[in-house]
């Protein structure tokens, strides 16, 4: 077997998920509705907005991710967020 071809080790894909994901909050409304493991893009994701119906909502970095959270990019989050949290 080549060295490409080893697969890696469970703490080599933890690693990778952990140096990949940031864990973000979601507020929405003043109420917590979850938490997310987003890829760390490099797009901030500590952001105070309004929700299309003027609902507070907030995205907050709470730092690293964890296995258990849903993973998703910032567009599936953002999208997530409007389609399932809408009043």
């Amino acid at each position: 077997m080549y060295p490409w071809e080893k697969q890696p080790s469970e703490f080599e894909r933890y690693i990778a998920f952990m140096d990949c994901y940031v864990r973000v909050s979601v507020t929405v409304g003043g109420e917590r509705k979850g938490y997310f493991s987003v890829t760390d893009d490099g797009t901030s994701m500590n952001v105070d907005t309004i929700m299309p119906d003027g609902t507070p909502l907030i995205f907050k970095v709470e730092g690293h991710p964890r296995t258990i959270d849903k993973m998703m990019t910032t567009t599936e989050l953002v999208n997530y967020v409007l389609t399932n949290y809408k009043r």
